[in-house]
This record gives C-alpha cells, sequence and structure tokens, in this order.
C-alpha cells in the first residue's frame, strides 16, 4: 500500500510542478482550413480575401500549401511549440513577388481547442491568420 501512496503523491507532485503551457498539444495530422490577412484576427474585417490553406504536420516537420496568387505562399520545414508559440523554420526557396509574410515562417501565436487550430502573426497592425481543423 505504502508503493501506492509514494506512486500517487509523486505524481501528483509531477502534475503540480508544471508551468501552465508546458504540455503542448501534438500536431501531428493533417489541419485544413482558411488562410486570410486581418486588421483584427477575432473579426471579419478582413484586408484580402479568404484562401483555402492545409498543413500537414509529422514529427517536427510541416509542408503548407501554396496557392497559385501566393495567398498563402505555403512552405516547408520544421517547426517548434513552446507555451502558446509555435516556431516555424521554412526551408523553401520563393520567388520575391509578394508579401514575405505569407509564407508559414517565423513565430506565431496559436491556440488548440478541440479539432481546431488557430495560428495568427501580427506584423505592425496585420494579422496574418490561419484557421484550420484537423482533417
Amino acid at each position: 500500500m505504502k508503493k501506492y501512496k509514494a506512486a500517487f503523491v509523486a505524481g501528483v507532485m509531477l502534475l503540480i510542478s508544471c508551468k501552465k503551457g508546458d504540455l503542448v498539444p501534438y500536431l501531428n495530422g493533417t489541419y485544413s482550413g482558411q488562410f486570410s490577412v486581418r486588421d483584427n484576427p477575432y473579426t471579419n474585417n478582413i484586408v484580402e480575401p479568404v484562401h483555402n490553406v492545409t498543413i500537414k504536420f509529422s514529427g517536427n516537420n510541416y509542408q503548407s500549401t501554396a496557392n497559385p496568387d501566393n495567398m498563402p505562399a505555403g512552405g516547408q520545414g520544421t517547426y517548434l511549440t513552446k507555451y502558446d508559440n509555435i516556431t516555424f523554420n521554412d526551408t523553401t526557396t520563393h520567388t520575391a513577388n509578394f508579401d514575405s509574410n505569407q509564407v508559414l515562417n517565423g513565430t506565431y501565436n496559436y491556440s488548440t481547442s478541440g479539432d481546431s487550430l488557430l495560428i495568427v502573426k501580427q506584423i505592425n497592425y496585420v494579422f496574418y491568420t490561419y484557421k484550420l481543423k484537423k482533417q
């Protein structure tokens, strides 16, 4: 009985010692949804039209689809999550004839809720927003 109590106490102590945000969700899988450029990610004030996008996560690798008009411009490489941030390291060569923030690259805020994934990057007063659902 003492062994079980010791194991229970150790488990509780481990959970208590974790800071909020230490436990990050596992993103493996395919997420599809919409990419938009907005002046506020939580309203419908769209600066540019909404475009379909798919992002595939596998281990610490990702691949994002590109649309012909580079909205979004896609990308692939590695990613790392820490607390509510996700950092993408794009390894794709891109042309320079569009807004480089349309490439899934750099550090974003992200959140999950059930099978939904929200990824947002703010540059000045513009929000690059991916609203996705796991497939």
